[in-house]
Protein backbone atom coordinates (compact mmCIF):
# COMPACT_ATOMS: atom_id res chain seq x y z
CA UNK A 1 0.00 0.00 0.00
CA UNK A 2 1.43 2.88 -1.47
CA UNK A 3 0.00 6.27 0.14
CA UNK A 4 1.07 9.54 -0.05
CA UNK A 5 0.87 10.97 3.34
CA UNK A 6 -0.88 14.49 3.21
CA UNK A 7 0.88 17.70 4.38
CA UNK A 8 -1.60 18.28 6.66
CA UNK A 9 -0.97 14.93 8.59
CA UNK A 10 2.65 15.69 8.18
CA UNK A 11 3.36 18.52 10.01
CA UNK A 12 1.11 17.62 13.18
CA UNK A 13 3.34 14.56 13.81
CA UNK A 14 6.75 16.60 13.08
CA UNK A 15 5.98 19.13 15.73
CA UNK A 16 5.04 16.27 18.26
CA UNK A 17 7.95 15.04 17.49
CA UNK A 18 10.17 18.14 17.78
CA UNK A 19 8.54 19.28 21.17
CA UNK A 20 9.55 15.17 22.84
CA UNK A 21 13.14 16.71 21.85
CA UNK A 22 12.83 20.29 23.20
CA UNK A 23 11.96 18.56 26.53
CA UNK A 24 13.97 15.88 26.61
CA UNK A 25 16.88 18.21 26.50
CA UNK A 26 15.76 20.51 29.31
CA UNK A 27 14.76 17.15 31.74
CA UNK A 28 18.81 16.41 31.03
CA UNK A 29 20.07 20.10 31.36
CA UNK A 30 21.44 21.09 34.82
CA UNK A 31 19.68 23.14 36.28
CA UNK A 32 20.66 26.93 36.84
CA UNK A 33 20.73 28.66 39.96
CA UNK A 34 17.56 30.72 41.09
CA UNK A 35 18.53 34.64 40.03
CA UNK A 36 19.61 36.91 43.14
CA UNK A 37 17.34 39.62 43.63
CA UNK A 38 18.94 43.15 43.32
CA UNK A 39 18.01 46.31 44.74
CA UNK A 40 17.19 49.03 42.65
CA UNK A 41 19.64 51.61 42.64
CA UNK A 42 18.45 54.85 44.70
CA UNK A 43 18.06 58.43 43.68
CA UNK A 44 20.19 60.86 45.87
CA UNK A 45 19.15 64.48 46.19
CA UNK A 46 21.09 66.83 46.62
CA UNK A 47 20.88 70.61 46.50
CA UNK A 48 22.06 72.47 43.44
CA UNK A 49 22.73 69.00 41.50
CA UNK A 50 20.36 67.47 38.99
CA UNK A 51 18.45 64.29 40.35
CA UNK A 52 18.02 62.76 37.10
CA UNK A 53 20.89 63.24 35.61
CA UNK A 54 23.55 62.87 39.05
CA UNK A 55 26.50 62.96 36.55
CA UNK A 56 25.68 66.10 34.88
CA UNK A 57 28.14 68.90 34.79
CA UNK A 58 25.42 71.48 34.00
CA UNK A 59 26.19 74.64 36.19
CA UNK A 60 23.15 75.38 38.16
CA UNK A 61 22.15 79.20 37.72
CA UNK A 62 23.31 81.71 40.48
CA UNK A 63 20.82 82.87 43.16
CA UNK A 64 20.50 86.72 43.36
CA UNK A 65 21.29 87.51 47.08
CA UNK A 66 20.36 91.03 47.65
CA UNK A 67 22.38 93.85 48.98
CA UNK A 68 22.31 95.71 51.54
CA UNK A 69 23.21 99.34 51.05
CA UNK A 70 24.70 101.02 54.69
CA UNK A 71 21.94 104.02 55.52
CA UNK A 72 23.89 107.42 55.18
CA UNK A 73 23.08 108.74 58.95
CA UNK A 74 22.99 111.89 57.27
CA UNK A 75 19.73 111.85 55.40
CA UNK A 76 18.10 110.49 58.29
CA UNK A 77 17.39 113.24 60.20
CA UNK A 78 15.39 113.97 63.70
CA UNK A 79 12.78 116.82 62.90
CA UNK A 80 11.16 116.59 66.55
CA UNK A 81 9.70 115.55 69.65
CA UNK A 82 6.36 115.74 71.29
CA UNK A 83 4.08 113.66 73.50
CA UNK A 84 3.48 113.25 77.07
CA UNK A 85 5.87 111.79 79.47
CA UNK A 86 4.35 108.76 79.08
CA UNK A 87 4.11 108.31 75.07
CA UNK A 88 6.90 110.11 73.65
CA UNK A 89 6.75 110.73 70.31
CA UNK A 90 9.96 111.25 67.63
CA UNK A 91 9.27 113.00 63.84
CA UNK A 92 12.36 111.36 61.84
CA UNK A 93 12.03 112.36 58.24
CA UNK A 94 8.12 113.69 58.59
CA UNK A 95 7.33 110.39 59.90
CA UNK A 96 6.27 110.01 63.22
CA UNK A 97 7.31 107.30 65.73
CA UNK A 98 6.65 105.87 69.02
CA UNK A 99 9.05 103.51 71.46
CA UNK A 100 8.90 100.23 69.69
CA UNK A 101 7.43 101.20 66.14
CA UNK A 102 8.80 99.83 63.15
CA UNK A 103 8.83 101.17 59.57
CA UNK A 104 10.01 101.23 56.19
CA UNK A 105 11.49 104.37 54.50
CA UNK A 106 12.56 105.29 51.51
CA UNK A 107 16.19 107.30 51.69
CA UNK A 108 17.62 108.56 48.46
CA UNK A 109 15.00 105.94 46.54
CA UNK A 110 16.79 103.07 49.02
CA UNK A 111 14.42 101.50 51.34
CA UNK A 112 15.27 101.25 55.00
CA UNK A 113 13.95 99.41 57.96
CA UNK A 114 13.77 102.36 60.70
CA UNK A 115 12.98 100.88 64.10
CA UNK A 116 12.89 103.61 67.72
CA UNK A 117 14.43 101.99 70.38
CA UNK A 118 14.13 104.88 72.88
CA UNK A 119 13.45 108.45 73.43
CA UNK A 120 15.06 110.68 75.42
CA UNK A 121 14.85 114.42 75.91
CA UNK A 122 16.86 115.70 72.72
CA UNK A 123 17.66 112.86 71.33
CA UNK A 124 16.44 109.56 69.65
CA UNK A 125 18.74 106.21 69.46
CA UNK A 126 17.39 104.02 66.41
CA UNK A 127 18.28 100.98 64.19
CA UNK A 128 18.61 101.60 60.75
CA UNK A 129 18.85 98.33 58.64
CA UNK A 130 19.99 96.89 62.03
CA UNK A 131 22.71 99.41 62.37
CA UNK A 132 21.71 101.05 65.89
CA UNK A 133 22.54 105.17 66.01
CA UNK A 134 21.87 107.93 68.26
CA UNK A 135 20.08 111.01 66.24
CA UNK A 136 20.26 114.63 68.09
CA UNK A 137 17.89 117.18 67.56
CA UNK A 138 19.41 120.07 65.50
CA UNK A 139 19.57 123.36 66.82
CA UNK A 140 17.96 126.31 63.81
CA UNK A 141 18.43 129.17 66.68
Amino acid sequence: MNRKIAKAELNPRIMAAACGLVLASCAFAAPTPAPQPVDPPRSVFTVGRDPFYPNSTRVPKAQIVPVVVPVNIVKLSLNGLSGTKDKRLAIINNRTFEVGEEAEMRVNGQPVKVKCIEIRDRTVVITANGVAQEMAMANKF
